[in-house]
């Protein structure tokens, strides 16, 4: 080994060092990432298999909601109808009222 050898060796060493350093931060780095991306998985899985579950209560409640809504709207044009009824009822009673009475009239008169 000449002294030209000699000198390159050490750094040649380092170089080996500093691969395997990195080699072993990229190789965590790698598991920290799929560690990372499984979690996100059961996370999207959870939230997944929650909304499952949710959805059809949520589409019972909201169908509640909106019968609870026409029902209210259908009492109100109910009760509008009956009260437009009861109003014609007794303009219709107080018209025979006076029906009557020019019948009355044009009999007796």
């Amino acid at each position: 080994m000449t002294s030209t050898e000699g000198e390159l060796w050490p750094p040649l060493v380092a170089i080996r060092v500093r691969e395997v350093q990195l080699r072993k931060r990229v190789l965590a780095a790698r598991e920290e990432a799929e560690a990372l991306v499984r979690e996100a998985e059961e996370k999207a899985l959870a939230i997944r298999e929650g909304a499952e579950e949710e959805a059809p209560e949520e589409a019972r409640s909201f169908y509640a909601g909106e019968i609870a809504k026409a029902q209210a709207e259908a009492r109100k044009i109910v009760a509008a109808g009956e009260k437009e009824a009861e109003a014609l009822r007794t303009q219709g009673r107080k018209n025979l009222e006076e029906a009557a009475q020019r019948i009355a009239e044009a009999v007796l008169g």
